[in-house]
């Protein structure tokens, strides 16, 4: 086990158990960042194992709530589920108990602890309202992907079943799905998604997502083509 977290303390070590979901990142300096969903914060792991200090990279240990913050620790998640970098070198985090995407920086030595925290995506409600990114509304979100545009492509799959854009000029829309839950192929809108669990950005444009549908909880690997809106 590389790191770990014990759940009944706070101890960050290269011994101890952890609990997180699957959406961590590794940046090119090394380090990795992991997102801690039941204590509401995200981690960063440098090679060596150590972990940073034992403390949160950004949110507060064990504090569930909405905020943005002029510093990484100030901020506040709710349920973060995963972590990707964008191709602006920031963290984005899909905060699920918010219904929001956050964007972290990740540190600078110009700007250290005064990095500020900024939501990127989401109204803070629960909906599935498309239009200017700060107002839209999503589900419970799980991943997301970039491409070299800038433009982010979201698992937005509990609540709405559906993949979302945030286009990099601020407007959110629906790429996939989103009329239902089931397993049904097609194109945009008319495609179904049942309980989708990943999403990845190949680099010809192809989205992969781990559906996981049916009565017997069959797991599907569908493919979303880029293609004009």
């Amino acid at each position: 086990l590389y790191t770990g977290f014990d759940p009944a303390g706070s101890t960050i070590g290269p011994s101890d158990g952890y609990s997180f979901k699957m959406g961590t990142i590794v940046a090119a300096s090394g380090d990795v960042y992991i997102p801690h969903s039941i204590f509401h914060y995200v981690i960063r792991v440098t090679p060596d194992g150590k972990g940073f200090d034992q403390n949160p990279y950004a949110g507060g240990l064990g504090l569930s709530a909405y905020k943005d913050g002029l510093r990484r620790t100030e901020a506040r998640f709710q349920e973060p589920v995963a972590v990707t970098r964008g191709p602006d070198g920031a963290l984005y985090v899909c905060d699920a108990g918010n219904f929001v995407i956050r964007r972290v920086p990740i540190e600078n030595p110009a700007v250290g602890e005064a990095a500020k925290v900024t939501t990127f995506a989401g109204s803070g409600q629960k909906g599935r309202e498309s239009g200017k990114a700060r107002f839209a509304r999503f589900g419970i979100l799980d991943t997301a992907a970039f491409d070299p545009d800038g433009n982010a492509f979201v698992l937005d799959s509990k609540v709405n079943h559906a993949v979302r854009q945030v286009s990099k000029a601020g407007q959110v829309f629906t790429v996939a799905g989103g009329a239902g839950e089931g397993v049904r192929d097609g194109i945009g809108r008319q495609a179904e998604f049942g309980d989708a669990r990943f999403l990845q950005r190949a680099p010809d444009g192809t989205l992969y997502v781990v559906d996981r549908t049916g009565p017997r909880g069959t797991y599907y690997l569908k493919t979303i083509k880029p293609a004009n809106r």
